[in-house]
């Protein structure tokens, strides 16, 4: 556990771990020089403060702990019909004006300090105390800024549920969402006097629109896949009993390509397009969940299987299979 104690020396404002056991004795000297070799080179980025300079108010800041919750105040309770696991995404209680100013003051000045510290380092021959000071820093701005980013996943929530629809995954835009929250929380200037979710909900917002102009774009591309992969642009079209004759042949191979790719993909490919009969697209996440596998490995088998079907489509173009 850190504590934020004043010292005596030079570094008297930076976070300390007085009552934690030191692990002087589980590191070897490789170890101390390979942990000072990487806080050298590492570049903390921060919003700097002019206060920032001055031991007095270092001193101040890192004394300032953040203002207790109110017993009064209602506590926040989800929506009825929301998911357990985003009822507790959502369950940190919101930062009051000051507490938020203090967490993200602390959350850089922590950096600042990191960053003034590991100037001093001599990788070859680590100065141990100034390796842990260094180390504390750093994990105490993690702890503050994780702090700010769980008060404001609810915001993150609220813009997701707007964005989501039938081809694009609410867990997909969630943790996308929570990318670009946490970024925000890294870049936002405490010091000009607006609150973090105004900001917040801005950066998020133009995330999550990037992303689903990208996922459209992309859409596109398979819309209607059956005819994008069989379709013959040098054949009319005007002629009805032909074009029912057409798509009859379109469905007769589409029906011979599946069955040359493996049941999992031919699953996957029926699911995401909505190929069967009176069924509904499924998302990554729901197929993801019903064959055991993660959302990301679903999205690999499904290129893998379009991949398959584009080079088979292209065959049956040049070679139509014989009527059996």
């Amino acid at each position: 556990m850190i504590l934020l104690t004043a010292r005596s020396d030079a570094d008297s404002n930076s976070p300390t771990t007085e009552s934690a056991p030191r692990r002087s004795a589980s590191r070897t000297l490789k170890q101390w020089r390979e942990a000072a070799h990487q806080l050298a080179a590492l570049e903390p980025e921060f919003m700097y403060n002019a206060a920032f300079r001055s031991p007095r108010h270092g001193r101040e800041i890192m004394a300032a702990l953040p203002l207790e919750v109110d017993p009064r105040e209602q506590q926040w309770q989800p929506g009825k019909g929301m998911p357990v696991h985003l009822a507790r995404l959502c369950e940190a209680k919101l930062l009051k004006p000051a507490e938020e100013v203090a967490l993200f003051r602390r959350m850089n000045y922590c950096k600042y300090e990191a960053d003034r510290l590991r100037r001093k380092l001599n990788p070859q021959r680590p100065n141990r105390e100034l390796v842990h000071q260094i180390e504390a820093c750093l994990l105490q701005a993690k702890a503050d800024r994780d702090r700010i980013v769980r008060a404001n996943l609810r915001l993150v929530v609220s813009i997701a549920k707007k964005f989501a629809n039938p081809r694009l995954a609410f867990d997909d835009l969630l943790s996308e969402g929570i990318g670009s929250l946490l970024r925000a929380a890294e870049k936002f200037d405490y010091d000009r006097g607006f609150r973090f979710s105004t900001y917040a909900t801005q950066a998020v917002r133009r995330t999550l629109c990037r992303y689903l102009q990208n996922s459209q774009r992309d859409d596109r591309r398979f819309v209607n896949a059956d005819a994008l992969l069989f379709e013959d642009q040098h054949e009319e079209q005007t002629d009805p009993a032909l074009t029912e004759s057409r798509w009859e042949d379109l469905r007769r191979n589409l029906k011979r390509l599946l069955a040359r790719l493996d049941p999992r993909e031919r699953a996957i490919i029926r699911r995401r397009f909505g190929l069967d009969e009176q069924a509904e697209v499924q998302t990554l996440q729901s197929l993801a969940e019903e064959l055991g596998v993660c959302k990301e490995r679903v999205r690999q088998l499904e290129m893998r299987a379009i991949s398959k079907l584009r080079t088979l489509a292209e065959k049956v173009k040049l070679a139509p299979p014989e009527e059996a």
